[in-house]
C-alpha cells in the first residue's frame, strides 16, 4: 500500500507523493455513527507544509483508493519514518452553525439542510464538499425524534445535531475523497438491511459481551424559565428501553431491572423536553459487543446480524455492524452490536 499527502485543493504535496506504508503498522477501524481510527507508519514525509488530507491506495496495479482521512499531524520518528494518525473526515462536521426555524418534510431534508448550512457557513468555499444518500435509503419519515427549533435562529453543533438522527433512524455516515472531481463526499447509508445469520457456537463464542444500560428510563420535564411556582412543572413522555432494543411508553413492556432513570429538564417547551429525553436514552441502549473473525463473512454497515446464541434456540436478537477492523491484508474482524443501534417502537 502507498499513502499520499494532499493540500486542501487536493494537490499532492511531495514529488514522490506515493510513500510506501509499513504493512505491519497499518490499522483501520471504521464505525457507522462514530469517528474512525486510522494509523500507520510510512516512508519519510519531508515537506515543511502541513498536509490537509491523506489517501491510502493499493500498490498492486489498480491504484484504487482504500481509505482517506484528514492528515492530522504526521510525525517523523527516529527511524526516519513518518508516523500517521489520521483524523476522521466526519470530524469536519464538528463545528458550530446558525440554524433557522423551519419545517422539514423528512429526515433526509433535515440532514441536507444542516449539511448545506455547515458547508456554507463553515467551509465557505475553501473545500469542495458534497452530501449524497445511497439509493436504498429512500425518504425517511419522521417518527418521535424530530427537530424542535424554539428560536427563530440559534447556534448548533452540526455533527451533534445530525448524529442522533443517524442512530435513531438506522442510518450511517461514511466519507470518501474524489481526487478527479477534487471534492470530499459524505455518504448517508442505511443499516440493518442485509440479513446474515450468526450462530455463536460455530465461532466458539460463549460470552457475548452484554452491556447493562446506564439508563433504561428517561423522562423530560418542562418548567418555564421565569416560573417560581412548582405547579408550572409539566411532565413529558416516559421513554422506556427494553432488552430487545425497543423504546416504548408501555410500562408493561419493561424487562430491564432495576429501573435506572434519568430526568431531563427544559425551560424551552414540553416538546423540547420530550426530544431531549429520548435523545438521552439513545446513548444508553442495552446492547452487545461480539467480535468475530472475518475469515468466512464479509459484512458492511448495511448488514443485519441475526444472532443465535445456542443451537436449537430461537433467535436472540437482530444487531447492526458496529465496527470493521482492517489491517494491510483487508478486513480481519468485525464487531456485532454497539450502543447506538436503531430502535423500534412498540
Amino acid at each position: 500500500m502507498i499513502i499520499s499527502f494532499y493540500d486542501k485543493n487536493f494537490k499532492a504535496l511531495q514529488d514522490n507523493s506515493g510513500l510506501v506504508i509499513d504493512k505491519d503498522s497499518f490499522s483501520l477501524i471504521k464505525r457507522p455513527t462514530e469517528m474512525n481510527d486510522f494509523s500507520c507508519t510510512c516512508e519519510a514525509f519531508t515537506e515543511n507544509i502541513q498536509p490537509t488530507f491523506i489517501v491510502v491506495k493499493d500498490d498492486k496495479g489498480s491504484n484504487s483508493l482504500i481509505y482517506a482521512s484528514l492528515a492530522g499531524i504526521p510525525l517523523l520518528n527516529k527511524n526516519n519514518q513518518t508516523e500517521v494518525n489520521g483524523t476522521d473526515i466526519k470530524s469536519m462536521l464538528s463545528s458550530h452553525v446558525m440554524l433557522q426555524q423551519r419545517t422539514f418534510a423528512n429526515v433526509n431534508e433535515f440532514i441536507t439542510y444542516v449539511f448545506n448550512e455547515w458547508n456554507s457557513q463553515v467551509m465557505q468555499g475553501t473545500i469542495n464538499c458534497e452530501l449524497i444518500f445511497n439509493d436504498n435509503v429512500g425518504n425517511v419519515p419522521f417518527a418521535d425524534l424530530a427537530p424542535t427549533f424554539e428560536k427563530v435562529c440559534d447556534k448548533y453543533d452540526a455533527w451533534g445535531t445530525i448524529n442522533p438522527y443517524l442512530k435513531f433512524y438506522n442510518l450511517f455516515i461514511d466519507t470518501s475523497i474524489d481526487l478527479v472531481a477534487k471534492k470530499v463526499v459524505f455518504i448517508i447509508g442505511k443499516t440493518m438491511m442485509t440479513p446474515t445469520n450468526i450462530k455463536l457456537w460455530e465461532h466458539g463464542i460463549r460470552s457475548y459481551g452484554k452491556w447493562i444500560a446506564d439508563t433504561n428510563e428517561c423522562q423530560g420535564y418542562f418548567l418555564p424559565q421565569d416560573s417560581t411556582d412548582p405547579k408550572d412543572l409539566q411532565a413529558g413522555t416516559r421513554w422506556i428501553l427494553t432488552s430487545q432494543n425497543y423504546v416504548t411508553t408501555d410500562t408493561s413492556k419493561r424487562d430491564i431491572f432495576p429501573i435506572k432513570r434519568k430526568v431531563v429538564l427544559s425551560d424551552k417547551s414540553l416538546e423540547d423536553a420530550n426530544v431531549e429525553s429520548l435523545t438521552t436514552l439513545l446513548d444508553s441502549l442495552y446492547n452487545e459487543n461480539i467480535e468475530i473473525s472475518s475469515s468466512t463473512i464479509n459484512p458492511s454497515f448495511e448488514t443485519k446480524f441475526c444472532v443465535y446464541v445456542k443451537q436449537g434456540e430461537e433467535k436472540y436478537k437482530d444487531l447492526p455492524c458496529g465496527e470493521l477492523h482492517y489491517d494491510a491484508n483487508g478486513l480481519i474482524k468485525f464487531q456485532i452490536g454497539y450502543r447506538y443501534t436503531g430502535v423500534k417502537f412498540i
